[in-house]
């Protein structure tokens, strides 16, 4: 069973998620990865399994909020490292119109 965990801020205790047992709401998830300020990488670890499930709302709620401005204050010092939710997101979309254009091609 794959599980990640999420360090608790100014503790040594952990959050332990196991991912093939994620919540079907993602807010939950959220709320833990803003409130200890999760590293990005393990932001893109859940939604990546979220996808995998085909939990594709989900999956797209935690990209989503993984790349709105108001994480800037969350996240201000790792910047960079957002690149990657963004490159996730932005490479789902393209997907998304590979495949509708691809759906579109067969019809005609």
């Amino acid at each position: 069973m794959a599980s990640v965990c999420i360090p608790v801020q100014n503790s040594s205790v952990e959050v332990r998620v196991d991912l093939d047992q994620l919540p079907g709401d993602a807010s939950d998830i959220i709320y833990i990865l803003k409130a200890e300020q999760t590293p990005i990488h393990l932001w893109l670890t859940i939604a990546r399994e979220y996808f995998k499930q085909g939990k594709i709302e989900q999956f797209l709620q935690i990209l989503e909020e993984g790349s709105s401005p108001e994480i800037d204050e969350y996240y201000a010092d790792v910047g960079y490292e957002r690149i990657v939710i963004l490159n996730a997101l932005g490479a789902y979309y393209s997907y998304l119109g590979k495949t509708e254009t691809n759906q579109r091609e067969k019809e005609e």
